[in-house]
């Protein structure tokens, strides 16, 4: 069975910003929450690199307290991913502020809800007096 780091047809929240869409996903094996940025327009139809920024790092974009330096090589990278000119600071900086916008929005995600689970077993178990207890054992997928 694949298991995949990032599916984005479960998600929290998505908020468009014209050619540039923000969801909130889970991401990772412990599908933790996450930024998620994506051209708009290729969106469900066409492959794409997604620019993740996770919440374990979501403290560095913060403008006050931030990494100003590390956020504009991010952006500039994200920039090239999502179908922007990286060379025009205008670009560079949209994407920023799109990810800043989205802050609040992504610290306020509950973890991931268990939706899909499946049954793999069934435990019964006896103790000394005959008293049978039973259990499911189930997977998340």
């Amino acid at each position: 069975m694949t298991q995949h780091d990032l599916d984005l047809t479960k998600t929290h929240f998505v908020r468009t910003f014209g050619d540039i869409t923000a969801i909130g996903a889970w991401f990772g094996q412990k599908k933790r929450p996450a930024l998620v940025l994506a051209p708009t327009a290729r969106l469900g139809i066409a492959p794409i690199i997604p620019c993740v920024v996770p919440l374990s790092s979501a403290w560095k974009w913060a403008e006050e307290t931030g990494d100003g330096r590390l956020c504009a090589r991010l952006s500039v990278s994200f920039a090239d991913y999502l179908g922007l000119n990286s060379a025009n600071v205008r670009d560079v900086m949209r994407v920023t502020s799109i990810i800043r916008e989205c802050l609040g929005d992504l610290i306020s995600m509950p973890p991931k809800p268990i939706e899909d689970s499946i049954v793999v077993a069934d435990i019964i178990r006896t103790d000394e007096s005959g008293k049978q207890q039973h259990h499911e054992v189930i997977e998340n997928v």
